[in-house]
């Protein structure tokens, strides 16, 4: 036996409600005859007639009341089925899952929410703030959709957008001698005590590509996890700390100074990591689109 179908079921939703098979067929721009063919269908495959046919005016027999309200629920759901495709579908409606490094997270993501925020209030956000590496691990395993990292740790069946580079300073006492001479040069630091982040973050291998170029070796006093605690720690006289420009840029505390590195040493690009066969889903397409904007403003 045939189930049902929605066209079927609209159709008697119109003749329901006018009483007439040519009034529902005028209102829905149908013939009258395949509106009686519809409802012929759907009877058959229910069992049972749905109207009185048997005077001038259509009415509803007790089956097709009885059906009615269920009839009624079923349109309406594929209506909403249809409208929430649609919004999925030009990337207006769902949920993303952002990751990011803490610098950008501080810097870069707030603006991004915002305006996404704006454009698309429908959207769910959910933010990861963590270390590069684990920021692979999770587009590679599916807990994140798009991430805003460097271009160091990403691997194979990986994209990575790049965005924007990212300069090391160097934080440090205002009263240390490398602080009043403007930038200072890697191979000053190298007998400073420093405090970086651990190995394996994107931030130490830059500064430890950065010493390396200068010929020399990396010795922290410090190594911790987050680039606010390398800067509290400098704040506290107990080093200088390496962190990316970006993520003192409105620091001020009297004390400390923050000093460029000259030639950008250990200079990070910057960008968006997805996997490449997610690349086309709309709802991340609408984000990364926001996530350009956002940054060609920062940096212009």
């Amino acid at each position: 036996m045939p189930e049902p179908t929605l066209r079927q079921v609209r159709m008697f939703l119109a003749v329901a409600r006018y009483n007439s098979f040519r009034a529902a067929a005028e209102r829905i721009s149908t013939s009258q005859s395949t509106i009686s063919i519809q409802i012929k269908g759907l009877e058959d495959a229910i069992g049972v007639p749905l109207f009185d046919r048997t005077t001038r005016v259509v009415r509803l027999t007790p089956a097709g009341a009885e059906l009615l309200e269920e009839f009624e629920r079923l349109a309406a759901t594929a209506d909403e089925v249809r409208a929430k495709s649609a919004q999925l579908a030009a990337g207006r409606l769902g949920q993303l899952k952002i990751g990011a490094l803490p610098s950008i997270a501080a810097e870069l993501l707030p603006r991004v929410i915002a305006t996404f925020g704006q454009a698309f209030p429908d959207v769910r956000l959910e933010i990861l703030e963590t270390v590069d590496q684990e920021l692979v691990a999770a587009i590679k395993e599916g807990r994140c959709d798009v991430c805003l990292t460097s271009a160091r740790m990403f691997e194979g069946g990986m994209n990575f957008e790049a965005l924007f580079s990212e300069e090391l300073v160097a934080v440090l006492p205002s009263a240390h001698p490398l602080a009043g001479g403007g930038e200072v040069r890697i191979e000053a630091l190298m007998d400073e005590p420093l405090i970086l982040t651990k190995r394996g973050t994107s931030l130490r291998s830059a500064v430890n590509q950065a010493f390396a170029d200068a010929g020399g070796d990396v010795f922290p006093a410090f190594e911790v996890t987050y680039i606010a605690t390398a800067t509290a720690f400098a704040m506290e006289g107990l080093g200088i700390a390496l962190v990316p420009a970006s993520s003192v840029r409105h620091m001020a505390h009297p004390g400390i100074t923050v000093a460029g590195i000259a030639g950008q040493a250990g200079a990070r690009t910057m960008g968006i990591l997805q996997m490449e066969d997610t690349m086309s889903y709309p709802l991340q397409q609408q984000f990364i689109k926001v996530v350009r904007a956002v940054s060609k403003q920062l940096s212009g």
